[in-house]
């Protein structure tokens, strides 16, 4: 998230995305199924579910303030105004792929994520600009 906000206009982070999403696949395989355990019992505890809930939304928070800072850098499409509903959009995919991968990993390359957010974001300028 720190990348995302830091980089240079001209670099595309799809690229990058993919490759710390690649990283974590090939390197923190326990973390993540971890990550898939904790979420299930906070699913069924309340307590839990409130202790995760705070720390996805500090996550949120965190990629939403990284979306404004890159957004300074390159413009923002209309459509794309709202940054906390787009880093949930973003998080949200990304745990998506992440399970699919650490179940089938064959089924999701390391450049999906990367695509993934390319393709969206080039929808919401896609978008902006026929409004």
């Amino acid at each position: 998230m720190q990348l995302f906000a830091s980089a240079p206009p001209d670099q595309d982070m799809s690229l990058e995305g993919s490759r710390l999403f690649g990283h974590l696949a090939g390197t923190e395989r326990e973390t993540m199924i971890l990550d898939q355990e904790y979420w299930s019992l906070a699913l069924r505890d309340p307590k839990l579910r409130a202790r995760y809930a705070k720390r996805q939304r500090g996550m949120r928070d965190t990629f939403a303030r990284a979306i404004t800072a890159r957004a300074e850098h390159l413009g923002t499409p209309e459509a794309a105004k709202n940054h906390e509903e787009l880093a949930t959009l973003f998080l949200s995919i990304a745990r998506g792929l992440s399970r699919e991968k650490l179940m089938t990993p064959d089924v999701v390359p390391d450049h999906m994520l990367g695509e993934a957010y390319a393709t969206m974001y080039a929808g919401l300028v896609a978008r902006s600009a026929s409004d």
